[in-house]
């Protein structure tokens, strides 16, 4: 009787270890990088100013493995429009949110050379021996820190961040890192930037 109640324990405790770390939240560690300034974007709503220049994102991801069926991404959604910010919130279904539903990622062989504004989604990858849409900075335990250029927009045609008009814009990130369909605390990063 002894064995069989210490088993049970054991077993509740198991699963409830299990749950807690399934509930962990996975770190983006998202930074923008400009002329050698970094700027990391915390959980909360962030505010930065930036020359009107290229500049740099790191990040953290899991590798894309098509033969594993494990489809991660970071998803970046650029917006001139605020109330897109609104759309995005812990605990809803990612397919709710139109600028990540299913088909609005602009895919692209290689890195982007442009950003698109108000047209779905950068669905930014790295595939080990497969398609890299971001550059591999370093790996710890299987999380990889990655970086791509923001060397553009694009908003009907090209804008260079030296001759736009633009001078603010949003981006929305997303990383469902257990692939749950569900955006999770710390999985997202909201921020406003403006250029000058």
């Amino acid at each position: 009787m002894k064995i069989i109640t210490l088993t049970f324990v054991s077993v509740i405790f198991s699963i409830q270890i299990a749950a807690q770390n399934s509930n962990n939240s996975f770190d983006l560690q998202f930074v923008i990088e400009q002329k050698g300034k970094q700027f990391p974007v915390d959980d909360g709503f962030t505010k930065i100013t930036l020359a009107k220049m290229p500049f740099t994102l790191y990040f953290n991801s899991l590798p894309y493995d098509t033969n594993g069926k494990k489809f991660y991404a970071t998803q970046i959604a650029v917006t001139r429009e605020t109330g897109d910010l609104k759309k995005i919130v812990a605990g809803i279904n990612i397919s709710d949110i139109p600028y990540f539903a299913p088909g609005t990622g602009n895919a692209t062989l290689g890195p982007y050379d442009a950003f698109y504004l108000n047209g779905g989604n950068q669905y930014i990858t790295y595939e080990e021996d497969g398609e890299r849409r971001a550059s591999l900075v370093s790996e710890d335990s299987g999380v990889l820190r990655l970086t791509c250029d923001v060397p553009a927009l694009f908003d009907e045609i090209r804008e260079e961040f030296a001759t736009s008009n633009i001078k603010r814009f949003y981006m929305i990130v997303l990383s469902d890192m257990n692939l749950n369909g569900i955006v999770d605390a710390g999985e997202f990063r909201t921020m406003e930037i403006d250029l000058k």
